[in-house]
């Protein structure tokens, strides 16, 4: 008796691995705001009321979730990586962060400026090319600046209309007039 109730559930666990990816497509499909989550497919796995039913599909699920991790189909994001990974984006010309299915973070406010560090100016000609110590790199595409600061050097970027920046230089005492710039790295 007990050697047939083990078949039974090695057959149902069996049955249900081979049905389960199946049903989790069809209901993908359905267009149920739930299911629109990369997860989605573990996720069906808490509506399977029989408990060893359930444990399959989790196990089997969460071990393509790990494949799928390794491979980098699927990368986890927390809100501190997902911020920074908007500061670091500031001035590419990049499509909407929702759009691509990047998580709202904080209301999704639009970033209008940052100010970051200065790690070298370099100038040819009169044009100056301005890398950031966290390896943005900006160049002057508008006019020239006669006069930069010396020193210590802090970089203002401001977003401004129709997609362009601008950016200025400070050492604490001295602010440099506006230049517009575009972000080349």
């Amino acid at each position: 008796m007990i050697r047939f109730i083990a078949i039974f559930i090695f057959i149902a666990v069996v049955v249900s691995m081979t049905t389960l990816p199946a049903s989790a497509n069809d209901k993908k499909r359905s267009g149920d705001k739930a299911t629109d989550s990369p997860l989605s497919f573990v996720y069906v796995c808490a509506e399977e009321q029989d408990p060893v039913l359930r444990l399959a599909c989790y196990d089997k699920n969460v071990a393509a979730l790990r494949v799928a991790e390794q491979k980098q189909e699927i990368v986890a994001v927390d809100a501190v990586a997902a911020k920074k990974i908007k500061r670091e984006a500031f001035g590419f010309n990049l499509p909407s962060l929702g759009k691509i299915g990047f998580p709202k973070i904080g209301g999704d406010k639009k970033l209008d400026s940052v100010i970051l560090k200065v790690k070298s100016i370099r100038t040819k000609g009169y044009k100056h090319t301005i890398t950031l110590e966290n390896g943005q790199v900006w160049k002057e595409i508008g006019g020239h600046q006669k006069r930069l600061p010396k020193g210590d050097l802090t970089a203002i970027i401001k977003s401004k209309s129709l997609g362009s920046f601008m950016l200025n230089l400070s050492n604490g005492n001295y602010t440099s007039p506006a230049m517009r710039v575009r972000r080349v790295k």
